[in-house]
């Protein structure tokens, strides 16, 4: 689906109108749009995102707002850290995937902040 929609991106981006693109991968002109513009959205504001926070998804963002009630979870990746795989366990919508998404999030921000 990643790279449908970076396709779909990229041609919107050399000039392709959204009917086009939609025919290309049959879906509706409505789609094309929004996938274009969210694409457009993240790529434009890529970088004021937080280092940690950029490296995981809108769910497992949302999933863990949700449950610590604030996005301050989100610009400390050490809290995260110091959270057990139990605890992470008990938030609605975090299960394997999700967890191996934090696991892989929390080393890359560790590599970077080094």
């Amino acid at each position: 689906m990643h790279e449908r929609n970076e396709k779909i991106f990229a041609m919107r981006e050399s000039g392709a109108t959204y009917s086009k693109i939609a025919k290309d991968f049959d879906i509706c002109i409505e789609r094309a749009r929004q996938i274009y513009l969210r694409l457009k959205e993240l790529k434009d504001n890529f970088d004021s995102y937080p280092t940690f926070k950029k490296r995981l998804s809108k769910r497992v963002q949302h999933a863990l707002t949700s449950y610590y009630g604030s996005e301050e979870i989100l610009e400390n990746p050490r809290i995260i850290a110091a959270i057990s795989p139990r605890e992470l366990e008990k938030i609605p919508n975090i299960g394997k995937i999700s967890m191996h998404e934090i696991a892989r999030a929390l080393r890359e921000a560790g590599r970077v902040g080094r």
